[in-house]
């Protein structure tokens, strides 16, 4: 198979020939090409070459193309600051007082901030290496980029205080963030990933998640599909067991699993109803471990969860910047040798 059909198949929770793999490697492609996550988040040719090399590098399955939380803010206001080599951040929110929102319009993709650094970068992966090699578009969803452009501390303030200017400020962001994942879909993306890290358990009540933000992301999800995303993938970082019913319910196909979650318990509650990927530890094992852990780990991965097909072996988190490349390979390699079906418990 190739790897588009791979992962194709994983997605639908049907056997492929082997487990894929799809780690979220993006500012540690810029170390390996040579340049700077500076570099690599404002042009979209080095974005595009930094993540193809990584590939070819590694020979996993899939490319997730994108850069920091802040993009679609960036777009419309928020003010962020770029280091050299670590992730930007808002330094100045859009929405300072609820009355800001009514001003905020829908901007064009193609000039609005960095948007079209990231579809630049999607259209130059998809031209070359896209009908082998999975593409997937990142975007954030709407708890993720009303933190944004209102600031965490606010926007927890407005869930108890100004909960009617939040419904209207997550149907904006929804909005926003479809602007953008459209784009990405025309130029190449099969596949929408959803950055809601904030959805988390660890970070909200899973009450408020399963009353509201689901809702508003089977909203934004069944959206993604009506305009031709093929699949749609949802990270939230975290415990996430007590909700994966509810991101089921929101139409997703498939949950960037955290490492705190149990891949084996996860893929029991989940019976075939939406794939897995993820969820080697980005920190204890990819950046701080030893090829032999990342081996251990991914093996115990694929025995927990690889039966039955709707497996994706990846990062449970972004991968730093500064990880060893030889823990990525060791990923890969062993995904490569464990991992062809069927899977035997071994």
């Amino acid at each position: 198979m190739t790897s588009v059909e791979r992962m194709q198949k994983a997605i639908k929770c049907i056997e492929p020939d082997m487990v894929p793999v799809c780690p979220l490697y993006m500012y540690p492609s810029a170390q390996l090409y040579g340049t700077t996550v500076r570099e690599y988040a404002q042009n979209g040719k080095i974005m595009a070459e930094c993540l193809m090399a990584a590939q070819e590098r590694f020979g996993y399955d899939g490319i997730t193309v994108g850069a920091d939380v802040t993009i679609e803010a960036e777009a419309v206001g928020s003010v962020v600051e770029q280091p050299l080599n670590s992730p930007g951040f808002v330094t100045k929110y859009r929405i300072e007082k609820i009355e800001d929102l009514s001003s905020l319009e829908i901007p064009d993709p193609y000039k609005a901030g960095r948007m079209p650094v990231i579809i630049d970068a999607v259209k130059r992966c998809s031209e070359k290496v896209g009908d082998s090699v999975y593409i997937i578009g990142l975007i954030q969803g709407p708890i993720n980029i009303a933190s944004q452009l209102r600031g965490v501390e606010n926007l927890m303030m407005d869930l108890f205080e100004n909960f009617d200017f939040v419904v209207e400020l997550f149907d904006y962001c929804i909005k926003l963030g479809n602007v953008f994942a459209k784009a990405l879909i025309d130029n190449g993306a099969r596949c929408i990933q959803t950055g809601e890290a904030l959805a988390s358990p660890t970070f909200i009540n899973p009450n408020l998640y399963r009353s509201f933000i689901a809702g508003m992301e089977k909203k934004q999800n069944e959206e993604l599909f009506s305009y031709g995303a093929e699949s749609v993938l949802v990270h939230i970082c975290g415990k996430t067991l007590p909700i994966l019913d509810d991101v089921v319910a929101t139409g997703a196909s498939m949950i960037d699993l955290d490492s705190p979650a149990d891949i084996g318990e996860a893929k029991q509650i989940l019976r075939g109803r939406m794939a897995i990927k993820g969820n080697i530890d980005s920190s204890n094992v990819l950046f701080n471990g030893t090829p032999e852990l990342v081996r251990q780990k991914t093996r115990e991965a694929i025995i927990a969860a690889g039966a039955g097909g709707g497996l994706i072996i990846g990062s449970g988190c972004d991968v730093a910047f500064g990880t060893p490349v030889e823990n990525i390979s060791a990923m890969v390699e062993t995904a490569r040798e464990y991992g062809k079906y069927p899977i035997l418990s071994k």
